[in-house]
């Protein structure tokens, strides 16, 4: 039996409090809990598109969603050039949860599409909005600087220069959101 499975009964639409023990298995970049707040706003649009579910094998469906996008955190935060821990060791891990290389593909672009939905869709301004959210829980999370005003200024800058960056870390990180990344495991950079 996996982690959680005897613990949790899902019903057709969990609730947070029931898809939380995923989020706790997944999210454990920051000691603050940033990124869990992160994923609880972005559980909200995949909610909305339907990957969480109890039909058949829901539970496998629904870990696996949240996996996926904890993949995307992390290659976020990797983008902007900083180390955290990962729950990953070995990319052959990805294949007990997504069963092959091209699933995670897939369910990585479903998770990203479903998350920029939520944002306002990609022409609706909602990889802007998705990348100021992002960089900002990064920020705080990785403590990199306490001082709020500070990150508000400094994110600020970043996306008025949208999408006018040249090889800046923050630009690989819009990339990333704007769907101009190749989501496959052998490209992603916070994989072993």
């Amino acid at each position: 039996m996996s982690f959680g499975e005897s613990q949790i009964e899902l019903h057709p639409s969990p609730t947070w409090r029931e898809t939380r023990p995923f989020v706790q298995e997944f999210f454990n970049f920051w000691l603050d809990g940033e990124d869990s707040f992160w994923a609880k706003t972005m559980w909200i649009g995949l909610e909305n598109a339907g990957l969480f579910s109890n039909s058949g094998t829901g539970f496998l469906w629904t870990r696996s969603n949240v996996a996926a996008l904890s993949l995307i955190y992390a290659e976020s935060v990797c983008r902007l050039g900083l180390d955290f821990p990962s729950w990953i060791q070995d990319r052959s891990e990805l294949i007990d949860i997504f069963k092959s290389y091209n699933d995670c593909e897939a369910r990585l672009i479903e998770v990203r599409n479903a998350i920029l939905i939520y944002f306002g869709g990609a022409h609706g301004g909602g990889q802007t909005k998705l990348f100021e959210f992002t960089l900002s829980n990064i920020v705080i999370g990785s403590n990199i600087c306490s001082d709020l005003g500070e990150i508000r200024k400094y994110v600020k800058v970043c996306v008025k220069r949208l999408p006018n960056y040249t090889a800046y870390r923050e630009d690989r990180l819009f990339e990333l959101w704007s769907g101009g990344a190749i989501l496959h495991p052998d490209y992603l950079e916070c994989l072993p």
